[in-house]
């Protein structure tokens, strides 16, 4: 008994307080979870980094982040943007530089 408050009365409040916060802190980020229209993109920019979210949600924290809203609609239906995840880089090719073809490892011819 501390203070006139039993041990299970105290256990109680303290699941109580946890669940009611657990349930806070799932309504906010419900609220703050933003969802793109097939033809919008989602820009999400925060303190080190911007971010652009085409068909994906993303949450936006007030305190966090900034959020702005682009159309697609003003893009082909071949620009890579629209192309699906997987796709979008398979026709790229990086640049790789030339390796000398002599087996010395050398690009300068030997003198001996």
């Amino acid at each position: 008994m501390l203070y006139g408050i039993e041990v299970w009365q105290l256990a109680a409040g303290l699941v109580g307080a946890v669940a009611l916060g657990f349930l806070a802190f799932m309504s906010a980020m419900a609220r703050f979870l933003k969802r793109p229209s097939p033809s919008e993109a989602i820009i999400r920019i925060g303190r080190a980094n911007t971010d652009v979210f085409i068909g994906r949600s993303t949450w936006i924290v007030p305190v966090l982040h900034r959020a702005a809203t682009m159309s697609l609609s003003t893009i082909g239906p071949d620009h890579p943007a629209r192309q699906p995840r997987g796709a979008r880089h398979q026709g790229l090719h990086f640049y790789e530089p030339q390796r000398p073809s002599s087996t010395s490892g050398s690009s300068r011819p030997r003198t001996t």
